[in-house]
């Protein structure tokens, strides 16, 4: 009787280890817009920067554990995906301070490289469809990288492959200039394909071109369409109003989204650090304070606003 009791205490403890490490796993990569997450799992609309490479690996060790255990691929692509924020991270530091990494940074850096790649494989083998399009995605960052590269994703999950490849024609949008209008065209009737699909995020692309083009009454209907909930959406929302001087409807949001931080939303409160630093930066709404706009932005940096790192960035300031 001992025994058995034992034996259960035991395995009580490893079904909560399991659950432990999927929770935290969750937490830290869990994306947003993956249409494979279950509706009742956790994510972040931004991860927080981690202290140094260690405190990262605890929670790619915990997806790994968490996919060793339930064989659920997400935990695999969630592993993948803190790996791959964590680089490009690290990678906008050092363009920012203008450094060059050393030979065993470099080393190192390949290494968490080559993981992210064997996290996304290991999912996309076990048919997490998600995977399979970051894959191709990075892939197709490679010189003359072919559009073929989505025509697999295309066949079993539509809404990721036509995504894929309008951010592809996006990407030539730069690369070859003088056809700027015919890789525009393409991209967007991408990005809505993908958004009949069912791609949350198209949305946001395709209202991005479309105000491009100069359909602020379409781009503006598609994003005030979107989940009122979405921080992205909303961070989309708030910043065509204050570009098309609706200063009172953009304050409207960012006042909604200010009491959600108020009433203890980590990611609220990461949304509103950056926009008062693009406030403050612009004068929208508020006094130019350059000193201000850059403390503000820095602590949306490193409470993992993308967005944020890339003005501090085009701004030389460090995070």
């Amino acid at each position: 009787m001992r025994k058995l009791l034992l034996l259960g205490l035991l395995a009580g403890g490893v079904a909560y280890a399991a659950d432990d490490d999927a929770r935290r796993c969750d937490l830290a990569g869990a994306e947003a817009y993956d249409p494979m997450r279950p509706a009742g799992v956790p994510f972040r609309y931004f991860h927080p920067l981690y202290a140094d490479t260690a405190a990262m690996k605890v929670d790619v060790e915990a997806c790994q554990r968490a996919f060793a255990a339930g064989k659920d691929p997400r935990y695999s692509f969630q592993a993948g995906n803190i790996l791959r924020d964590f680089l490009q991270e690290k990678s906008l530091r050092r363009m920012t301070a203008a450094e060059s990494p050393a030979a065993a940074g470099q080393l190192a850096d390949k290494g968490m490289e080559q993981l992210a790649l064997g996290a996304y494989r290991a999912a996309a083998d076990a048919g997490y469809h998600p995977a399979r399009a970051v894959l191709a995605s990075m892939a197709a960052l490679q010189p003359d990288s072919p559009a073929t590269l989505f025509d697999d994703v295309l066949k079993d999950a539509p809404a990721a492959g036509h995504a894929g490849l309008a951010q592809w024609y996006e990407r030539q949008m730069l690369l070859v200039p003088e056809r700027r209008a015919q890789w525009q065209a393409q991209a967007k009737q991408h990005w809505q394909a993908a958004l009949d699909a069912g791609n949350a995020a198209a949305r946001l692309g395709l209202a991005r071109i479309l105000a491009d083009e100069g359909d602020m009454a379409q781009a503006r209907t598609l994003l005030q369409q979107a989940d009122a909930q979405d921080l992205y959406a909303l961070d989309a929302l708030a910043l065509f109003y204050f570009k098309t001087g609706e200063t009172a409807a953009g304050e409207q949001i960012l006042a909604d989204v200010q009491q959600r931080a108020d009433a203890g939303d980590a990611d609220a409160r990461v949304f509103a650090d950056y926009w008062r630093g693009l406030r403050l930066l612009n004068g929208w709404g508020m006094a130019h304070d350059e000193a201000a706009a850059i403390a503000a932005l820095q602590a949306a940096a490193r409470g993992g606003h993308q967005q944020a790192q890339f003005t501090l960035m085009g701004m030389k300031q460090p995070w």
